[in-house]
Protein backbone atom coordinates (compact mmCIF):
# COMPACT_ATOMS: atom_id res chain seq x y z
CA UNK A 1 0.00 0.00 0.00
CA UNK A 2 1.19 3.18 -0.93
CA UNK A 3 0.21 5.99 1.17
CA UNK A 4 3.18 8.16 1.64
CA UNK A 5 1.89 12.18 2.78
CA UNK A 6 3.01 14.52 0.03
CA UNK A 7 1.82 18.39 -1.27
CA UNK A 8 -0.12 18.74 -4.58
CA UNK A 9 0.31 21.92 -6.59
CA UNK A 10 -2.11 23.20 -9.21
CA UNK A 11 -2.35 26.04 -10.29
CA UNK A 12 -3.17 28.45 -7.42
CA UNK A 13 -3.86 25.29 -4.85
CA UNK A 14 -1.24 24.19 -2.44
CA UNK A 15 -2.88 21.14 -0.13
CA UNK A 16 -1.30 18.46 1.75
CA UNK A 17 -2.91 15.19 0.69
CA UNK A 18 -1.54 11.39 0.54
CA UNK A 19 -0.75 9.53 -2.47
CA UNK A 20 -3.89 6.52 -1.40
CA UNK A 21 -6.04 9.27 -1.20
CA UNK A 22 -5.52 10.79 -4.72
CA UNK A 23 -5.53 7.56 -6.01
CA UNK A 24 -9.06 6.19 -3.95
CA UNK A 25 -11.19 5.00 -6.96
CA UNK A 26 -9.37 5.96 -9.26
CA UNK A 27 -6.14 5.16 -11.80
CA UNK A 28 -3.40 8.30 -11.35
CA UNK A 29 0.13 8.27 -13.35
CA UNK A 30 2.85 9.21 -11.46
CA UNK A 31 5.86 10.74 -13.41
CA UNK A 32 8.77 11.60 -11.62
CA UNK A 33 10.68 14.62 -12.63
CA UNK A 34 14.88 15.14 -12.43
CA UNK A 35 16.98 18.04 -13.47
CA UNK A 36 14.75 20.85 -12.58
CA UNK A 37 16.59 23.62 -14.42
CA UNK A 38 17.02 21.04 -18.07
CA UNK A 39 15.45 22.92 -21.00
CA UNK A 40 14.34 19.14 -22.13
CA UNK A 41 12.72 18.77 -18.39
CA UNK A 42 10.28 21.34 -19.31
CA UNK A 43 9.61 20.00 -22.86
CA UNK A 44 9.06 16.43 -21.47
CA UNK A 45 6.59 18.48 -19.01
CA UNK A 46 4.95 20.21 -21.74
CA UNK A 47 4.53 16.66 -23.50
CA UNK A 48 2.74 14.66 -20.93
CA UNK A 49 0.09 17.29 -20.34
CA UNK A 50 -0.41 17.00 -24.07
CA UNK A 51 -1.09 13.54 -23.32
CA UNK A 52 -3.37 13.99 -20.63
CA UNK A 53 -6.04 13.89 -23.21
CA UNK A 54 -4.48 10.71 -24.21
CA UNK A 55 -5.24 9.65 -20.93
CA UNK A 56 -8.39 11.16 -20.71
CA UNK A 57 -10.14 8.28 -22.29
CA UNK A 58 -8.57 5.80 -19.93
CA UNK A 59 -9.77 7.59 -17.09
CA UNK A 60 -6.68 8.38 -16.02
CA UNK A 61 -5.10 11.21 -14.28
CA UNK A 62 -1.23 12.04 -14.37
CA UNK A 63 0.92 13.77 -11.90
CA UNK A 64 4.08 15.18 -12.30
CA UNK A 65 6.43 13.72 -8.78
CA UNK A 66 9.52 15.41 -7.66
CA UNK A 67 11.49 15.84 -4.47
CA UNK A 68 12.70 19.14 -4.67
CA UNK A 69 10.83 21.77 -4.01
CA UNK A 70 12.98 24.53 -6.34
CA UNK A 71 11.73 21.96 -9.50
CA UNK A 72 8.02 23.34 -8.13
CA UNK A 73 9.45 26.64 -8.40
CA UNK A 74 10.76 26.68 -11.82
CA UNK A 75 7.88 24.95 -13.32
CA UNK A 76 5.73 27.60 -11.95
CA UNK A 77 8.67 30.08 -13.06
CA UNK A 78 8.60 28.83 -16.75
CA UNK A 79 4.89 28.74 -17.83
CA UNK A 80 5.23 32.29 -19.36
CA UNK A 81 7.35 30.18 -22.18
CA UNK A 82 5.70 27.19 -22.07
CA UNK A 83 2.16 27.81 -21.35
CA UNK A 84 1.33 24.25 -20.58
CA UNK A 85 3.05 24.37 -17.48
CA UNK A 86 0.48 26.10 -15.97
CA UNK A 87 -1.93 22.74 -16.70
CA UNK A 88 0.87 20.56 -14.78
CA UNK A 89 -0.42 18.91 -11.42
CA UNK A 90 3.23 18.53 -9.56
CA UNK A 91 3.43 16.52 -6.22
CA UNK A 92 6.27 16.86 -4.12
CA UNK A 93 7.50 14.26 -1.89
CA UNK A 94 9.46 16.77 0.35
CA UNK A 95 10.40 14.28 3.33
CA UNK A 96 11.15 11.19 0.11
CA UNK A 97 8.31 9.12 1.71
CA UNK A 98 6.36 7.63 -1.27
CA UNK A 99 10.17 7.13 -2.81
CA UNK A 100 10.76 5.39 -0.03
CA UNK A 101 8.36 3.12 -0.12
CA UNK A 102 8.88 2.56 -4.01
CA UNK A 103 12.61 1.99 -2.94
CA UNK A 104 11.02 -0.90 -0.92
CA UNK A 105 8.87 -2.31 -3.41
CA UNK A 106 11.24 -2.32 -6.39
CA UNK A 107 14.21 -3.61 -3.82
CA UNK A 108 16.62 -0.59 -5.03
CA UNK A 109 20.02 -0.42 -3.54
CA UNK A 110 20.68 3.60 -3.89
CA UNK A 111 18.65 5.61 -1.09
CA UNK A 112 15.19 7.46 -1.25
CA UNK A 113 17.11 10.89 -1.47
CA UNK A 114 19.08 9.72 -4.68
CA UNK A 115 16.25 8.02 -6.16
CA UNK A 116 14.17 11.51 -6.29
CA UNK A 117 16.91 13.21 -8.06
CA UNK A 118 17.90 10.29 -10.62
CA UNK A 119 15.26 7.76 -11.20
CA UNK A 120 12.48 8.10 -13.75
CA UNK A 121 9.59 6.45 -14.05
CA UNK A 122 6.07 6.06 -14.69
CA UNK A 123 3.92 4.84 -11.64
CA UNK A 124 -0.02 3.75 -12.40
CA UNK A 125 -1.73 3.74 -8.95
CA UNK A 126 -5.41 2.94 -7.69
CA UNK A 127 -6.42 2.71 -4.21
CA UNK A 128 -2.45 2.93 -3.27
CA UNK A 129 -1.71 0.01 -5.22
CA UNK A 130 0.94 -0.37 -8.19
CA UNK A 131 -0.75 -1.41 -11.25
CA UNK A 132 2.13 -0.58 -13.56
CA UNK A 133 5.52 0.35 -13.37
CA UNK A 134 7.57 1.55 -16.27
CA UNK A 135 10.80 2.65 -14.95
CA UNK A 136 14.39 3.33 -16.63
CA UNK A 137 16.77 1.07 -14.49
CA UNK A 138 18.86 3.13 -12.10
CA UNK A 139 22.26 0.58 -12.52
CA UNK A 140 24.49 -0.11 -15.36
CA UNK A 141 22.14 2.83 -17.27
CA UNK A 142 24.42 3.24 -20.04
CA UNK A 143 24.44 -0.73 -20.96
CA UNK A 144 20.89 -0.76 -21.00
CA UNK A 145 20.37 2.16 -23.34
CA UNK A 146 22.71 1.09 -25.91
CA UNK A 147 20.67 -2.79 -26.13
CA UNK A 148 17.68 -0.68 -26.46
CA UNK A 149 18.11 1.58 -28.96
CA UNK A 150 15.28 1.70 -31.36
CA UNK A 151 15.37 1.34 -35.08
CA UNK A 152 14.08 4.64 -36.16
CA UNK A 153 16.42 6.37 -33.68
CA UNK A 154 19.35 4.72 -35.52
CA UNK A 155 17.69 6.32 -38.29
CA UNK A 156 17.23 9.66 -37.05
CA UNK A 157 21.38 9.81 -35.64
CA UNK A 158 22.23 8.93 -39.23
CA UNK A 159 19.78 10.81 -41.55
CA UNK A 160 20.39 14.29 -39.21
CA UNK A 161 24.17 13.78 -38.64
CA UNK A 162 24.28 13.35 -34.99
CA UNK A 163 26.66 10.56 -34.76
CA UNK A 164 29.32 12.90 -33.10
CA UNK A 165 26.70 14.00 -30.13
CA UNK A 166 25.93 10.40 -29.60
CA UNK A 167 29.32 9.15 -29.93
CA UNK A 168 30.59 12.03 -27.42
CA UNK A 169 28.09 11.03 -24.82
CA UNK A 170 28.39 7.47 -25.34
CA UNK A 171 31.84 7.37 -24.10
CA UNK A 172 31.21 9.14 -21.17
CA UNK A 173 31.33 7.11 -17.79
CA UNK A 174 28.28 5.81 -16.74
CA UNK A 175 28.28 8.03 -13.38
CA UNK A 176 28.95 11.33 -15.30
CA UNK A 177 26.20 10.61 -18.07
CA UNK A 178 23.38 9.70 -15.31
CA UNK A 179 24.49 11.69 -11.66
CA UNK A 180 24.92 15.06 -13.55
CA UNK A 181 21.93 18.11 -12.11
CA UNK A 182 22.29 19.12 -15.75
CA UNK A 183 23.38 18.27 -19.29
CA UNK A 184 24.49 21.56 -21.01
CA UNK A 185 27.82 20.70 -20.90
CA UNK A 186 26.93 18.19 -23.24
CA UNK A 187 25.81 20.42 -26.07
CA UNK A 188 23.53 20.00 -28.36
CA UNK A 189 20.30 18.61 -26.58
CA UNK A 190 18.75 16.56 -29.70
CA UNK A 191 15.43 15.01 -28.48
CA UNK A 192 16.69 11.21 -29.94
CA UNK A 193 19.39 11.49 -28.45
CA UNK A 194 18.12 12.03 -24.74
CA UNK A 195 15.41 10.11 -25.59
CA UNK A 196 18.15 7.19 -25.95
CA UNK A 197 19.90 8.01 -22.68
CA UNK A 198 17.50 8.93 -20.23
CA UNK A 199 13.87 8.76 -21.66
CA UNK A 200 13.56 5.67 -23.18
CA UNK A 201 10.23 3.95 -23.05
CA UNK A 202 9.00 6.94 -20.78
CA UNK A 203 8.48 9.61 -23.96
CA UNK A 204 6.06 8.43 -25.15
CA UNK A 205 5.00 4.99 -22.89
CA UNK A 206 3.98 3.12 -25.55
CA UNK A 207 3.57 0.34 -22.99
CA UNK A 208 1.48 2.01 -20.56
CA UNK A 209 -1.08 2.57 -23.03
CA UNK A 210 -0.52 -1.15 -24.13
CA UNK A 211 -1.28 -2.53 -20.34
CA UNK A 212 -4.63 0.34 -19.69
CA UNK A 213 -5.94 -1.26 -23.26
CA UNK A 214 -5.59 -4.99 -22.00
CA UNK A 215 -7.83 -3.95 -19.02
CA UNK A 216 -10.48 -2.78 -21.11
Amino acid sequence: MFNASVELFYKDTHIRTSIDELSKNKRVLFCSLIRHIEQSTFQYIRDMVRWQKTLDTYDVTLYFLTSQPIQVANITANQQGIPELADARVILDRNHEFYNQLKVHTSKKQTARHLGRTWLFHALIENGELLHLQAQPTENQKEHALKNIKPHQFKDIIKYKKQKTFNEIRHLDNNLIYNQSCLMEFGDQDLTILNIFYYQGLWPNTNLIEYLDSQI
